[in-house]
């Protein structure tokens, strides 16, 4: 989980509407962590699968606004499926924590925002047999390069 229930309680009116206990928010708690992992994945990498609110073993602590992030979008998940109970009504305040951690989560993918306790990948360490046809590709039975165009050609 990369939030904890009293986490996304700082996102919600405790007199109208609250997690009770941990074991309340797992289903929002585990959908928004994978939403988020695989969001910031593209970023981060493999690092995200060890963020954890509360981490024990190999697991490593989330960043900071990754929880917020996280327990705004499980305190937008719960308005949004306490509204629904309720015809065409919805959550103007469930709405406006969903935009604005979405709006967080767009800033860290393009680089707007950085987590200061995490490394940005900078990518894979492709390499030139990773990509076809390559400098080294030939054609089958020739020794003459794969190639349909050349640099030097005009078209």
């Amino acid at each position: 989980m990369l939030a904890t229930f009293n986490d996304a309680n700082r996102h919600l009116d405790g007199d109208k509407l609250k997690f009770p206990t941990a074991h309340d928010a797992e289903p929002e708690a585990t959908s928004v962590g994978n939403e988020i992992r695989g969001a910031l994945y593209g970023v981060y990498g493999e690092q995200v699968e060890l963020w954890d609110a509360e981490p024990t073993g190999s697991l490593v602590a989330a960043p900071q606004l990754v929880r917020e992030i996280a327990g705004m979008l499980m305190a937008a998940n719960r308005y949004e499926k306490m509204y629904a109970l309720e015809d065409d009504v919805t959550s103007t305040h469930g709405s406006r924590l969903r935009r604005r951690a979405e709006a967080m989560i767009l800033q860290l993918r393009v680089g707007d925002l950085v987590l200061v306790e995490a490394d940005i990948v900078s990518g894979v360490a492709w390499s030139e047999s990773d990509f076809w046809p390559n400098s080294t590709s030939v054609i089958e039975g020739t020794v003459q390069p794969a190639r349909r165009f050349w640099m030097d050609m005009e078209f």
